[in-house]
């Protein structure tokens, strides 16, 4: 992935929604370490 990429309007959506998805699953990760 590019870090310093700008995201276009028409993607923006789209990357909330993948920000959102890797949060659940970082959240996800960090519940089954703690579940251990």
């Amino acid at each position: 992935m590019a870090a310093g990429r700008t995201i276009p309007a028409a993607g923006a959506q789209e990357y909330r929604r993948w920000n959102a998805v890797m949060m659940q699953l970082r959240t996800v990760g960090v519940s089954l370490d703690y579940s251990f």
